[in-house]
This record gives C-alpha cells, sequence and structure tokens, in this order.
C-alpha cells in the first residue's frame, strides 16, 4: 500500500519498537476521551458495556465510551492473523480469521467471548486497508448477521456504509445507514451512533448545499457534548465544505482556503482525533497549501509532506489515501520529480483503481 517501502519498512520498525515498549501483561482499553484502562483481561465485550477484570473485581465500561481494545492474548488461529497482518501476509491473514470466524459460527466454542466478533470486525478494517470495498460490505453484513450484540455492531454499520459510499453506490450508502437508525432506535443505543449516523448521512448526501451541510453539522456538533470525536469528526467535514466552495469559485477562494485551513490545523492538535478524523485533517491542509502554492517549492513541499503523512500513517483510511496519493503525484510533477510522480501514480493505480483518483492519476 505504501509507494516507497523504506517509508514502509521504518514505519514497521517504529511500530514494533512502540509495541516492545508499551506491551503490558493484560488487555487495554482505550476511550473515547483518550484515557486508558491498562492490564486488565476483557471477559465480554457488548453493545451496551465492556466487562472486564481487574484484579480479582470485575468492572465495566459502556460501550459508547469506548474507542478501541489492545488485547495481550488471542486464539491461536486469530494470533497467527495478527502476525502475518505484521508480516504483510494479507490474504494468509484473512484466510485464518475468516476460517475462525466461520468456524465460531458454526460450532461456538471459543472461551474467550469477545473473540469471535472481534475476529469479524478485524475482516472488516482488513478488507478496508486493502481496498476491498465488496469484501468490506460482506464481511459487515456477516458481522451483523452473526453478532448482534457485539460492540463492533454499530462500527460494522458505518463500515459497510463508507464502503458503499466510495464505490459509487450513495443510495445503497443511504440504505445502510437507515437500516443503522433502525437499530439504534430498535436497541435504544447511546446518543453518540445516533450522532454518528446524521453525521455519516450528510457526507452521503449528495443533494446538501454548502450551507446545508455546514449547518446540519453545527447541529450535530452542538449536541455532541459528550463525544468530542463527533465534534471533531463533524468540524473536518465543516472544513471539507469550506475546500469545496473555494474550487467552484477560484476568484473568491482565497478567504475559504483560510477558513478551512484554521479548521484543519486545530483538529491535528486535538487529542481525541481518531485516525479517520486525522487523515481527513491532514489532507485537508495538503490542499490549502497546494491550491495556495502557485508554483512556490517550499509551499508544495510542506503541502507534499502532508499527503504524505497521510499516506504512511494512516493507510487504512480510504476516503483520504486515494485523492492524498493523486495530489502528492501533481506535487511531485510541479516540483520535477519524475520518479515520485511516477511512484505514487503507480501506488494510486495499483491500489485503488476503482477509484475517481485513479481514473484522474491515468490521465496525467
Amino acid at each position: 500500500m505504501f509507494a516507497n517501502p523504506m517509508l514502509r519498512t521504518g514505519t514497521r520498525a517504529l511500530l514494533c519498537s512502540v509495541l516492545l515498549v508499551t506491551s503490558s501483561a493484560g488487555d487495554t482499553i482505550r476511550q473515547t476521551d483518550g484515557k486508558l484502562i491498562k492490564d486488565v483481561s476483557i471477559v465480554e465485550e457488548t453493545l451496551g458495556q465492556v466487562s472486564y477484570k481487574e484484579g480479582n473485581s470485575t468492572r465495566s465500561v459502556k460501550s459508547e465510551s469506548v474507542a478501541g481494545v489492545t488485547f495481550d492474548k488471542y486464539p491461536r488461529l486469530v494470533d497467527e492473523a495478527e502476525a502475518a497482518i505484521l508480516d504483510e501476509n494479507y490474504d494468509e491473514a484473512l484466510q485464518l480469521l475468516d476460517d475462525f470466524v466461520d468456524g465460531q459460527i458454526a460450532n461456538p466454542r471459543e472461551r474467550r467471548k469477545w473473540a469471535p466478533a472481534y475476529a469479524a470486525w478485524r475482516t472488516v478494517q482488513l478488507r478496508m486497508e486493502l481496498s476491498d470495498l465488496d469484501g468490506v460490505v460482506s464481511s459487515a453484513d456477516r458481522l451483523i448477521q452473526n453478532f448482534a450484540d457485539s460492540r463492533y455492531l454499530p462500527s460494522a454499520f458505518m463500515a459497510k456504509a463508507t464502503a458503499l459510499s466510495l464505490s459509487g453506490k450513495g443510495d445503497r450508502a443511504t440504505r445502510a445507514l437507515e437500516d443503522f437508525e433502525r437499530l439504534i432506535t430498535s436497541k435504544t443505543l447511546s446518543k453518540r451512533w445516533e450522532l454518528e449516523c446524521r453525521l455519516a448521512k450528510i457526507q452521503v448526501d449528495s443533494q446538501m448545499s454548502g450551507q446545508q451541510r455546514r449547518e446540519a453539522l453545527s447541529q450535530v456538533a452542538a449536541e455532541a457534548d459528550e463525544f468530542p470525536s463527533v465534534i471533531s469528526r463533524a468540524r473536518v467535514v465543516e472544513g471539507e465544505t469550506w475546500l469545496a466552495q473555494a474550487e467552484r469559485n477560484p476568484a473568491g477562494s482565497g478567504d475559504l482556503y483560510q477558513k478551512a485551513q484554521v479548521i484543519f490545523a486545530e483538529i491535528i492538535q486535538d487529542a481525541s482525533a481518531d485516525d479517520e478524523t486525522l487523515a481527513g485533517a491532514y489532507t485537508g491542509l495538503g490542499d490549502c497549501l497546494f491550491y495556495g502554492a502557485s508554483g512556490n517549492a517550499e509551499k508544495l513541499k510542506d503541502a507534499l509532506m502532508h499527503y504524505l503523512r497521510v499516506v504512511v500513517l494512516y493507510e487504512g483510511q480510504n476516503r483520504y489515501v486515494p485523492k492524498a496519493l493523486f495530489y502528492a503525484m501533481l506535487c511531485f510533477d510541479q516540483l520535477d520529480d519524475r520518479r515520485g510522480k511516477a511512484d505514487m501514480k503507480r501506488t494510486l493505480t495499483r491500489d485503488y483503481p476503482g477509484s475517481k483518483w485513479a481514473a484522474e492519476a491515468a490521465k496525467r
């Protein structure tokens, strides 16, 4: 997925060193406010709560406040799959995960109650990283149909809608989000998921004007006091509306790019921002710098660094990586770096062949 193998190697080395330094004797729960619950043992992850053992006590935290969990130990097949992912053997990893999930669906026997749904969610994540959008939809459907009380269920609906939207199937994406809305109502899920769903619907609605989007986003943010990650993501989408308006109105684009740049610059300093949000903010900053460069080499290099940050650090964020690759290609082109341009173009057309950005790259 990386154009420059040295970037990937360096990133993997950094990842391994971080894992060695931060590894613990138990599981770690990362909360949406950035706080960690360390050295515990996860018992179960449901729609309502994540229960865990801490010493001799069993405690719980609401699922809505959990951003992620790092597990210390996995079932054998899942452990082998995680090792294969680190070695970039993605086909092997998916086969191992699929075998484990399908086996548990057919004959549930895993003593770790959280593991089957976790493995099902990993197949969704991995297929998204590999830009297998049809695979994302089918994997999300498997999770939705077989793990109806899992903490990962809302994320599966969101991933399905995102994959359909990226595939140009906006109507189906909207229907997936409507299904999610019905789940939220029927299960009386957290306000967080109502807001996440509303935000996603704003993103996939092609009929809304920029002003209508900003008004709707402002309402979502106003209701999201308890969920800072939702606020930061809504603000990224707001910044994107200013970018879109600037692209349609080049004569008055200066102020519009400035408005967008202020938003994106604030987001990258936000500790609550997740990877999708940060990928969007860095891509947006790259856009602001690129369009303001007017051939200035230093500004183009600054824009390029923001785009490459997205490509290297947020490779699984398919809403943004193809665009970042395309504009990195344009930066290299304007900097007369033919090798860099060729690397970006090759990676984009190879890894995201069905994207509009690959189609644009093919013309250049």
